[in-house]
């Protein structure tokens, strides 16, 4: 079931902050609203995306989100077209995930100045051809 004061919580806390390695970022988010037993563990343990991927092979045997979420049985694929309020999305070969929000997602973007931040983007925003979803079952 979608706890959709979660998910609130969870847009109030990243929404337009700037991505920080081991506190604001897609892993962190993902984990923060499903795996709050994984956040813990490795919230701001790490700075770096490889530093991450050190960390999270170092406690959970996966070196990323995506490949934790590929693996874990709480979790299935989904096709984009059935993606929903609370689905992860996740792009391709890339070390980047999303949150769905129904008309729209959480996502790192770009602003102005370069920086990346977390926005609530449109759904026409991001190619869903290259991206895999998943719910949490």
């Amino acid at each position: 079931m979608i706890d959709k004061l979660k998910i609130k919580k969870i847009i109030e806390r990243y929404n337009n902050q700037p991505r920080t390695c081991g506190d604001v970022d897609c892993n962190m988010m993902i984990l923060e609203l499903y795996e709050p037993e994984a956040y813990v563990k490795i919230h701001k343990h790490y700075k770096t995306i490889m530093g991450g991927a050190r960390k999270a092979k170092q406690l959970f045997g996966f070196a990323s989100i995506l490949e934790f979420i590929r693996h874990d049985e709480n979790y299935e694929a989904i096709p984009p077209k059935f993606a929903m309020l609370g689905d992860i999305g996740a792009i391709k070969d890339e070390h980047c995930t999303f949150l769905h929000l129904g008309n729209s997602y959480l996502a790192i973007t770009t602003d102005d100045g370069g920086n990346e931040v977390f926005s609530v983007v449109s759904r026409d925003s991001i190619d869903v051809t290259t991206c895999e979803f998943f719910r949490r079952k």
